[in-house]
């Protein structure tokens, strides 16, 4: 577990050898996990998304220095394999699942909506053989909002939420499960690995669902598009 004081004191020992004369870093209640900075001059300032506090100092350490080098420009630095392996680490979601969906506006406080419940979804793709397991998953339904994305994904904190738009009597069963199954599949893949690959898995996974070209189709002519994974954004 790394307190606010000593998470300063790894970011400031990082950044004072790199040139900055001045580093401060506070924890900060994020509703996505993510770094911020604001640099002037020789002085920089960092708040880091409060779902860290328990990350060890080997795990921070590691984060510190993957964050000074995007700021130095290198935006595609990955993750080390130690900042992974706690993200991916089953106890990370059970840690942090609660306050996340819980900073989640509007969010349902659960699968059921006004008409369609996701439990029944999901118990068709089950039946169907189509059922991804995901550990500590929690399923729920979203305001529209102005987005014509079909979902708001979490593959970090296990979440699915698919926007209210398609709980609607009017919205066949057939695309309804679709959807959560593409949430499903996207969520299954294991945060990390390069973008490339994650997005060759998910469309495989896609076209491989019965009838997935076709309703890739009919879902863009619905006017809606999947989505991307929401977090973590450093």
């Amino acid at each position: 577990m790394t307190d606010e004081k000593d998470m300063e004191r790894i970011f400031a020992k990082r950044g004072i050898d790199l040139g900055f004369r001045e580093v401060t870093a506070r924890y900060s209640q994020e509703c996505e996990l993510k770094v911020g900075w604001r640099r002037i001059g020789g002085q920089i300032d960092f708040w880091v998304s409060d779902y860290l506090r328990n990350a060890p100092e080997d795990v921070m350490r590691d984060l510190a220095e993957t964050i000074y080098s995007k700021i130095a420009m290198d935006h595609d630095v990955p993750y080390t394999p130690v900042v992974l392996e706690y993200l991916n680490d089953p106890s990370f979601v059970a840690e942090n699942q609660e306050t996340y969906v819980g900073r989640l506006d509007g969010l349902s406080p659960g699968p059921w909506g006004r008409h369609k419940d996701l439990c029944d979804s999901l118990a068709r793709l089950e039946d169907a053989g189509l059922a991804i397991e995901i550990p500590h998953l929690f399923v729920g339904w979203l305001p529209m909002m102005d987005s014509n994305c079909i979902g708001h994904s979490s593959a970090l904190m296990k979440t699915v939420c698919l926007t209210r738009r398609l709980d609607a009597s009017f919205v066949e069963d057939e695309m309804l499960d679709f959807c959560l199954y593409s949430q499903l599949a996207f969520v299954s893949l294991e945060y990390g690995m390069p973008g490339w690959e994650r997005d060759e898995k998910f469309r495989d996974m896609l076209l491989g669902y019965p009838h997935g070209s076709e309703l890739l189709g009919k879902l863009r002519r619905m006017g809606f598009r999947m989505t991307r994974d929401v977090s973590p954004e450093c």
